[in-house]
């Protein structure tokens, strides 16, 4: 039973992330409704006529790849690594 509060745990912290995203091009979290009765964990966006990154590329082979991953890195990830290491979203997104 362990696995299933980290799983809960990591979840959560994701919520977390992405709730805190801000930028034209990510689509805002809505919500996270929760289901205690069947374990279900659900994140709420608005409609995203293009899917999610990984089904765009499969339908899109003519997607430029490299553009893509590169702004993964400036959405997701370099606000993270230049904030200070004491700024509460860093801690979350290492876990702390």
């Amino acid at each position: 039973m362990r696995w299933r509060a980290e799983l809960v745990q990591m979840f959560y912290k994701e919520a977390v992330v992405w709730k805190s995203l801000h930028h034209p091009n990510v689509v805002p979290l809505l919500g996270v409704p929760r289901d205690r009765s069947q374990l279900k964990f659900v994140m709420v966006s608005e409609w995203m006529p293009n899917g999610d990154i990984r089904g765009f590329v499969r339908t899109h082979s003519d997607a430029n790849r490299f553009k893509l991953v590169r702004f993964l890195y400036e959405v997701l990830l370099q606000p993270f690594i230049t904030q200070s290491p004491h700024d509460r979203s860093w801690r979350t997104l290492l876990g702390g």
